[in-house]
């Protein structure tokens, strides 16, 4: 059979070809229908972010609302997208941290955990007909963890001491490390005294302690009382009290000779009025005690003697 064309009838199925294409060319050339303009505002209401101080490891929690415009009021969201970014001090920009998901009214709330102190924001990104927004910044300081410390062996002493001499207080000041106690560098240590009958405690002195936390000083005695340390809270360390120590301070011990009070008279604790002159002392009671002029009075008999005075014999 013979399957050629003649050229008429190539001609006639050119033509067909060239009309259906010239249908199709309008929908061929046609624009792609655009996508729907963002058109509305959208913020983050009630934006929260804390607690305003916050110790170094503990959770930041931010939370809030994403509202649309609705008219000349806002109105809740279904649920959209909300990008977490943090701007810690003195870096920029600030860095994503998250991406959450609202409720379906619009509300979000999650924490992360705290490194540094810095500026917490949100930002709603635009999506459908939703234009983007951003909340404000909140700043949150980030603290170290404060360490436990305490007074280790404290005292203070003599236990009872002379009026006027000095006593002597010291001790160690440990700071916490996991289950055991180990030694602070120089850090400062109030020193109180708490006299008997009288409060409150009064501050004696501050001291610094050695590198090693070791604090070694004295004081110079007058009543007893109760003695302590306070380490207050200073830097990365709570502060702590350390157990009270009582020390006794007994009156100083009278000597065995004196001079008398006046011309005539010697103190009622030296009554023995003794005459340099004849080297003879006048015990009370005896006939010439009251009319004698003591150079010297003396606590005792003893006492007497050994200066090199003998008794009178009447």
């Amino acid at each position: 059979m013979n399957t050629s064309r003649t050229a008429p009838q190539l001609r006639r199925i050119l033509l067909a070809a060239l009309a259906a294409l010239a249908l199709m060319l309008p929908v061929l050339l046609a624009p792609a229908p655009a996508q729907a303009a963002a058109t509305i505002a959208t913020r983050v209401s009630g934006f929260a972010a804390g607690p305003a101080t916050v110790t170094k490891g503990k959770a930041v929690t931010y939370s809030g609302q994403v509202q649309r415009a609705s008219g000349k009021s806002w109105v809740k969201t279904g649920a959209v997208s909300v990008h977490v970014y943090f701007d810690p001090d003195g870096t920029a920009p600030k860095k994503y941290v998250r991406t959450i998901k609202t409720s379906a009214t619009g509300y979000f709330k999650s924490a992360t955990a705290s490194t540094v102190s810095g500026k917490w924001s949100v930002t709603v990104p635009a999506r459908g007909t939703y234009k983007a927004s951003s909340s404000v910044t909140k700043y949150v300081k980030v603290v170290r963890a404060k360490v436990a410390t305490r007074v280790g062996s404290f005292a203070a002493g003599p236990a009872t001491v002379t009026k006027g001499k000095a006593i002597t207080y010291s001790g160690q000041v440990q700071r916490a490390s996991g289950s055991s106690w180990v030694k602070t560098g120089a850090v400062t240590v109030n020193v109180y005294f708490d006299p008997d009958g009288t409060a409150p405690k009064k501050l004696v002195r501050s001291l610094k302690t050695g590198s090693t936390g070791y604090f070694k000083a004295s004081a110079t005695s007058s009543v007893s009382g109760k003695w302590s340390a306070h380490v207050p809270a200073q830097g990365n360390y709570n502060g702590s009290y350390s157990a009270t120590k009582y020390v006794k301070v007994a009156a100083a011990p009278k000597p065995a000779v004196t001079t008398p009070i006046n011309k005539t008279t010697c103190p009622s604790w030296a009554p023995i009025k003794g005459n340099r002159s004849s080297m003879i002392y006048h015990m009370p009671g005896q006939r010439y005690y009251n009319i004698t002029n003591p150079e010297a009075c003396f606590a005792t008999e003893t006492a007497a003697v050994k200066a090199g005075y003998r008794k009178a014999k009447v």
